[in-house]
C-alpha cells in the first residue's frame, strides 16, 4: 500500500491537519495516512505539550470519521532522542510491503538538509511537500529537484496549533474556535486542556 506519513506533536490536532492529509490522499493516490505522534521532547517546556496519551486521544477522535486516517503511536516505543529516519527505518522493518511517503510542510522542507541522514530517508521514502507559509522555496535548496520529493497543491494552513492554545488560555473559551472538531473541542473541555492556572 501507499502510506502518507504525517508527523506531528498534534498539540492539539486540528481541521487543516485533516484538510492537508484529504489532500494528500487525493493528489498522489494514497491509500492510507498514518498520523505519527511525535513524544514529548525533554529539551522543551513540558507546560506546554499535553500529555502523549492526551494527544493521541485528539487525534483518535479527529480522524475517527475517516476509515483510511489511523493513529501512528510508533515514536512512544522508540529510544530517545529519536530521529525521522529513525522512525521510518522502523516502519519499513515492521511493514516492508508498503510504500511510505512522509509529508512534511515547505517549512520543515527548507531545513531538509539539517536533519539527521535526509540522504537516508529519501531512500525509504518519498517525500511530498505541502504549503505551510506565503515564503518561496529557496531555488538552490540541495533537494529542491530530487526526483522522490513532490510539492503538493494543498490548502494554505491558516490556523496553528500554537495559535489555538494561545486562545484558549487567554479566554478559556474552546467552543467558539472554528478549525477543532467538535470530538476534540469536547475532549480539550472535558480534560481541562491548555487552560491557564
Amino acid at each position: 500500500m501507499k502510506i502518507g506519513l504525517f508527523f506531528g506533536s498534534f498539540n492539539p490536532i486540528h481541521k487543516s491537519h485533516l484538510e492537508i492529509a484529504k489532500s494528500m490522499m487525493i493528489w498522489k493516490k494514497l491509500d492510507e495516512i498514518w498520523f505519527v505522534v511525535t513524544p514529548q521532547n525533554p529539551q522543551k517546556d513540558p507546560s506546554l505539550l499535553a500529555p502523549n496519551e492526551k494527544r493521541i486521544r485528539m487525534v483518535e477522535l479527529a480522524v475517527k470519521q475517516h476509515e483510511k486516517f489511523r493513529v501512528e503511536k510508533i515514536e512512544l516505543g522508540l529510544p530517545t532522542p529519536n530521529y525521522t529516519v529513525n522512525t521510518i527505518e522502523a516502519l519499513v522493518d515492521r511493514s516492508p510491503e508498503n510504500q511510505f511517503y512522509l509529508i512534511i510542510g515547505a517549512d520543515n522542507f527548507r531545513s531538509l538538509n539539517s536533519w539527521k541522514s535526509p540522504e537516508r530517508i529519501l531512500e525509504l521514502a518519498n517525500i511530498l511537500v505541502y504549503p505551510r507559509d506565503s515564503n518561496e522555496l529557496d531555488g538552490s535548496h540541495l533537494f529542491l529537484a530530487n526526483p522522490k520529493i513532490d510539492f503538493i497543491e494543498a490548502p494554505l494552513l491558516n490556523d496553528s496549533s500554537s495559535e489555538i492554545r494561545k486562545s484558549i488560555e487567554q479566554t478559556n473559551k474552546v467552543t467558539e474556535i472554528n478549525d477543532l472538531t467538535k470530538e476534540v473541542k469536547l475532549y480539550i473541555e472535558s480534560q481541562e486542556l491548555y487552560r491557564s492556572q
